[in-house]
């Protein structure tokens, strides 16, 4: 339990650990083959696709 509260507090590391699940990537592969700015730009890009899912959900969610 104790690594999961510690994770919990490691943005940078849930983000890379998110866009390495997505990728089909180990962490090790990402932190080897993508630079820093890389990175951002697909932690940047899965964050509008989340909103955007949740803006659809919202907009289903009022037509009802």
């Amino acid at each position: 339990k104790a690594l999961k509260k510690d994770l919990k507090k490691r943005n940078d590391l849930l983000a890379e650990l998110h866009v390495a699940k997505e990728l089909h990537m180990t962490l090790g592969q990402l932190r080897r083959e993508m630079t820093y700015e890389e990175l951002w730009v697909w932690i940047t890009y899965f964050n509008l696709m989340n909103d955007e899912r949740e803006e659809q959900m919202k907009k289903a969610q009022r037509r009802r």
